[in-house]
């Protein structure tokens, strides 16, 4: 009887009584050999572009019975390696060329895929080819934590706190493109979690989507080479390395009535779609102000916290008024993604590939549409051409420890290009802080637009191409606390509605450097605009524009507090198309080098005065020393119908170079309303005078000029306030103006050499061209023929027949057609002769 075969692996089965005399060799080659090759037998495949079947032989040595197949060869594909279908023990191992998967099966049943470059432990089970680690599979692995209370898991549940982007397949070594396995590791958190990066070099050419809440992505130092990463140019943020993208659909619908500044409400045409969380944007037609090159409209970011019916509850108040008629409010919600942390990377952007402000901004570190609770940490970006950290849509964004760096040192800066690389920019959001980043060669450190409640902190700038801080375009409630800005082009822009910037530090560096520049705050709804500039430290010696320059309008400004070390102006307020009411400048020093000709401490540079509403400006209590122009240069308003009034300058020391001008100038060419007052100010150095009118005919009534001390050397002691339109005006000394007195101070008495008054001694001249008409026991004189260089308020004069000697011209209309003398007439007369006195200064009088 022949022998026959084991079912599963094939041993010789010798019969009883067969080839006796052979029997140590048949036992030896059917039996212990192919037990040995079953337990410990390694064998080699190569796997050469098709499926590979194992052979198997009963009775002799073949592939199948090997306990250990080492794989080989360049499949070209992901290949399957066929084995019989019996029980058997496989440990496999995936070393071919090419990245391939090796899948191990039988012909009709299922398979393992081995990863490349990996070994498995797989047993066929007759059927199909399973894993054999039931026994020692994690998830029968006990594990217990340390520590009191602590309970039991399983190891699997315990590895799988947190998803490694390599269990994955991502490689890491710069080279391969991990773009696809670490979106699958992405994926794979659909209910939140920890995604962890091994140290390693990833390279990503493609954007990484999140949008899923409760993320957490831990860098581990991991290095991102993103300098090959593709975008869509028609679409803002595509080309991020994390891409935050709320699935949600958002749903749009419009405003059924209005809503009062303040307001929580809304009521909307309708509200189907609607849900409680959900974040609401609203964006009215109505325009909220422009800037110079566009026009802005009413945008509100909020989040619904309840509804009834069509009215919805809002988080936070509105800050304007939405109006629907005749302007439509077009609302939008959307659901957002939310608690997302990136933390721990190092990205390599790829530089300038075309204007990132023409299109989707290029490739980006990381970008979140409609999100909220976004944090991103402890990151380092290079080299991005549009936004290392941005977000369109979003409420609570913080933006911490960061690094960013644009252009390399000796790259040329081209606007919109290379120039358009922002650190950290937010878009349509409340709630953000950046704080504790540094910066350098980028566009802005921080930007924002259409933000609210923005707070930027501790960080520092060098070398930006614009400015480091600020916003360009609408924000509210914006905090600039703490930065330190060294070489910039500017240290702050501020295009804001309110904004606070206190405690900075802005170093120059550059010829065109500036402090803070706020340019657009043209506003439609007068009364909203409030800067709190204060205790900031300004060494802009290099400027020519001011340390602080505004050449827009605000409604409530105040700069207080702050130290200016410059060579040219300190502060610069100037445009003529805009309004500044309540304007505030008290505490601040300013120190000058002298090298700069005409160096002004505070300058309001309208040339032929401010364009709008100007009232309500104290300055007060500063001191500026080596300053070569004027201490306080000022224009008034340039409409004889709003002239600016309600000026008060008071208590200001200054100690000036000796080619400054005088301390304070009041500049033709403008107009000045009631109740200007000019007093206790004091000036030392070689100058003029410490105070200077010209062309006083501008002011309508009663302005007061006194107690203004100036000590130069040919005149010490000499207290004195200069009028005129020529460069060399008259000296009044320590006068109140057009009242008859000057007053010198408490001490001297009406017969003390110092003390002066305005008499109306002097020369007589018939006015050409001018009539004028008074009746009797009135002063209101009419005048025809009148302009403002001819009978103005301050002037004597005499009407001739009205029983009038030589009277004064308390105060005058702006059409100088109107004017209110010192006495009133003797007798009425129409289309009489106006003569004019020339007054003089008298010592040692009385007051009058």
């Amino acid at each position: 009887m022949p022998s026959t075969y084991t079912p599963r692996l094939g041993l010789t089965l010798p019969a009883t009584g067969e080839n006796p005399g052979t029997w140590g060799a048949l036992v030896n080659t059917g039996i212990t050999s192919l037990i040995d090759d079953s337990i410990a037998g390694n064998t080699a495949i190569t796997i050469a572009g098709t499926d590979y079947t194992l052979t198997s032989t009963d009775g002799v040595t073949n592939e199948a019975r090997r306990m250990f197949i080492t794989a080989t060869g360049t499949p070209g594909a992901a290949r399957n390696v066929i084995c019989p279908a019996v029980s058997k023990l496989y440990v496999i191992k995936n070393a071919t060329t090419g990245g391939f998967a090796l899948t191990l099966k039988t012909s009709a049943g299922a398979g393992i895929s081995v990863p490349n470059g990996k070994t498995m432990v797989l047993m066929c089970n007759g059927t199909d080819v399973v894993e054999t680690t039931t026994q020692l599979a994690s998830s029968n692995v006990e594990f217990v934590q340390s520590g009191t209370g602590a309970v039991v898991r399983t190891a699997q549940a315990k590895m799988r706190d947190t998803v490694s982007v390599k269990d994955f397949g991502a490689v890491g070594d710069g080279v391969t493109d991990d773009s696809a396995a670490i979106q699958l590791a992405v994926n794979a958190l659909s209910s939140g979690g920890t995604l962890v990066f091994p140290f390693a070099t990833y390279k990503v050419n493609t954007s990484i989507l999140v949008s899923t809440s409760n993320i957490n992505i831990v860098g581990n130092s991991s290095i991102i080479d993103a300098t090959t990463l593709t975008y869509n140019s028609a679409v803002r943020g595509s080309g991020a390395v994390f891409r935050l993208v709320s699935p949600s659909t958002t749903y749009n619908t419009t405003l059924a009535s209005t809503a009062a500044v303040g307001a929580t409400t809304l009521t909307l045409t309708s509200a189907t779609n609607a849900q409680i969380g959900q974040l609401i944007r609203c964006i009215s037609t109505e325009v909220q102000y422009r800037n110079s090159t566009a026009i802005a409209y009413y945008n509100d970011q909020n989040k619904i916290v309840n509804i009834a019916g069509s009215v919805v509850t809002l988080e936070s108040p509105l800050q304007y008024a939405l109006t629907v008629s005749p302007a439509t409010v077009t609302v939008y919600f959307t659901a957002p993604i939310s608690n997302i942390t990136i933390d721990g990377f190092s990205m390599l952007g790829g530089g300038v590939r075309q204007n990132p402000l023409a299109n989707g901004l290029g490739p980006c570190g990381v970008w979140g549409n409609y999100v909220e609770n976004v944090t991103v940490k402890n990151c380092k970006i290079y080299g991005f051409q549009g936004i290392a950290v941005g977000i369109d849509g979003a409420r609570d964004l913080t933006v911490a420890d960061c690094y960013f760096e644009g252009i390399g040192p000796n790259v040329v800066v081209v606007e919109g290009q290379n120039s358009s690389f922002y650190g950290a920019y937010s878009f349509r959001a409340r709630r953000v802080i950046f704080t504790r980043c540094i910066g350098q060669r980028v566009r802005h450190i921080f930007d924002g637009s259409e933000t609210y409640q923005f707070v930027q902190s501790d960080s520092i700038a060098s070398e930006t191409h614009q400015a480091a801080f600020g916003s360009h375009e609408e924000v509210y409630d914006l905090d600039i606390v703490g930065n330190v800005s060294y070489g910039c082009n500017a240290g702050v822009v501020l295009r804001a509605l309110t904004a606070n910037v206190t405690g900075n530090t802005f170093n120059g560096g550059i010829t065109t450097d500036l402090g803070i520049t706020t340019s657009v705050m043209l506003y439609t709804d007068p009364g909203r605009a409030r800067f709190t500039i204060s205790g900031n430290r300004f060494n802009t010696r290099a400027t020519t524009n001011g340390a602080i320059n505004t050449n827009a309008c605000c409604d409530q400004l105040t700069i207080s507090n702050n130290l200016f070390n410059v060579s040219f102006d300190g502060i610069n307020i100037g445009n003529a198309d805009g309004s500044y009411e309540n304007t505030v400048i008290v505490g601040n020093t300013f120190l000058f080098d002298g090298l700069t000709a005409n160096a002004t401490a505070i300058r309001f540079s309208f040339s032929t005065g401010i364009n709008g509403v100007f009232e309500g400006l104290l300055i007060s209590n500063n001191t500026a020393t080596g300053y070569t122009g004027n201490m306080i240069s000022l224009y008034g308003a340039s409409s004889t119908a709003t002239p600016a009034d309600y000026f008060k300058i008071t208590d200001n020391l200054g100690i000036a170079a000796n080619t400054a001008s005088a301390g304070i100038i009041l500049r033709g060419t403008s107009y000045y309303g009631d109740y200007i007052v000019i007093r206790g100010n004091t000036q030392w150095g070689d100058t003029s005078v410490v105070v200077q009118i010209s062309e006083m005919y501008r002011m309508r009534s009663h302005p007061v000029f006194e107690l203004n001390d100036e000590f130069v050397k040919s005149n010490q002691g000499n207290r004195s306030v200069g009028y005129g339109a020529s460069s060399a005006p008259a000296v009044l000394n320590d006068a109140t103006l057009f009242r008859g007195s000057i007053i010198n101070n408490t001490s001297s008495s009406p017969s003390g050499p110092n003390f002066w008054i305005v008499t109306t001694v002097g020369t007589n001249g018939t006015i050409t061209g001018v009539t004028g008409s008074i009746t009797s026991g009135t002063n209101t004189l009419t005048l025809t023929g009148n302009d403002g260089t001819k009978v103005y308020a301050g002037s004597y004069i005499s009407i001739t027949g009205s029983g009038l000697g030589r009277v004064r011209v308390d105060s005058i209309d702006a059409t100088f057609t109107t004017a209110t003398v010192s006495s009133n007439a003797v007798t009425t007369v129409v289309g009489a002769a106006v003569t004019r006195a020339n007054p003089v200064i008298s010592a040692g009088a009385n007051l009058v």
